[in-house]
């Protein structure tokens, strides 16, 4: 008797939690695995307290978890601003003709060039500290487009660089024209996008192609004629394989018939005289970017696998500077 007598001192409804005020985000749509009643309104037994009910953190230990770590990947690796200098919610060109990942793909435009034309891009002697500024104030246009994935669209291609002349001839900022499809640098012409198409086919097939000439046009709609330029492969230290496609050229002619260049506000484009080029990189800066590089890659590892896209491209630029290294390192 006194067991029934506790039993029906406790509502139903307070002691199986049917109409209570526990809250488990929306119900879903469709049928409710609750039955809809009305709240109970029997007074609540003195001497009892309301129970709370949380799911337990998985936790081991009772520590708190470790936070998300960011990655330098996001600075070198992946085209994002890397000196935080934006105005107006746009990255300007400061800081991104400078980084490390636009040095290293210099070096293998300058490379290639010399090894697919048989030319000097620069007469004079540079280390690796200058070479982002020397190309970006060179008195020469000069953009590239690096390849994606395999089977990408020749017309799928992304620009990857772009000089001061180059910027200013197209009428934009440097992240304006960086990340965009190559092909946009010509007009929405079938005609003029199959002439580029055949023109990097072309080069892709034979290593460079010389005195090409073909209708461009500048983010304001403005038509130019590109004259005497000169596209080649930019491939890595080794030659094994192209990474992409470089192209420079010091005239142009606009939609008028005047004929413009950068040569006429002094320098020399190529440096194919009697002058003796020198070593673009020092071994000692090539070795500390391979370390740099090695470092970042173990610490990657210490929180990734070795399938995650982070670890792959990382890896991929470490080979690209290994093999760099070795290459000035047999030509010492």
């Amino acid at each position: 008797a006194a067991w029934i007598m506790v039993m029906s001192m406790v509502p139903s409804r307070v002691a199986f939690g049917v109409g209570a005020s526990i809250r488990a985000g929306p119900r879903p749509h469709g049928r409710s695995s609750v039955p809809q009643s009305a709240p109970s309104t029997l007074p609540r037994p003195r001497n009892r307290r309301p129970v709370s009910c949380q799911a337990k953190k998985k936790n081991k230990g009772g520590k708190k978890g470790k936070a998300k770590k960011v990655s330098a990947l996001d600075a070198v690796l992946k085209k994002k601003p890397t000196s935080g200098e934006q105005e107006e919610g746009k990255a300007t060109s400061a800081g991104q003709h400078t980084s490390v990942d636009v040095v290293m793909w210099l070096l293998l435009v300058v490379e290639s060039y010399t090894k697919a034309v048989g030319k000097k891009l620069f007469a004079e002697q540079f280390s690796i500290q200058d070479i982002a500024e020397k190309i970006y104030d060179a008195p020469f246009v000069l953009l590239s487009h690096r390849y994606g994935e395999e089977g990408e669209a020749v017309r799928e291609h992304r620009f990857n660089y772009a000089n001061r002349r180059a910027l200013e001839l197209f009428d934009c900022e440097w992240a304006d024209l960086v990340g965009k499809p190559s092909s946009s640098s010509g007009e929405d012409d079938e005609a003029v996008q199959s002439d580029r198409d055949a023109l990097l086919m072309a080069c892709k097939k034979e290593g460079f192609v010389e005195n090409y000439e073909g209708w461009r046009v500048s983010s304001k709609g403005e038509r130019f004629l590109v004259k005497g330029a000169t596209l080649w492969e930019v491939k890595t230290s080794s030659g094994d394989a192209s990474l992409g496609q470089a192209v420079v050229f010091t005239e142009w002619e606009d939609a008028e018939g005047n004929t413009r260049s950068v040569a006429e506000e002094g320098g020399a484009v190529d440096g194919d005289g009697d002058e003796e080029a020198g070593e673009v990189v020092d071994l000692a800066e090539a070795e500390r970017l391979v370390q740099e590089q090695a470092d970042l890659v173990r610490g990657l590892k210490a929180n990734l696998t070795n399938e995650d896209a982070e670890v792959k491209e990382a890896v991929t630029v470490l080979l690209e500077r290994k093999a760099a290294l070795e290459a000035l390192q047999q030509a010492s």
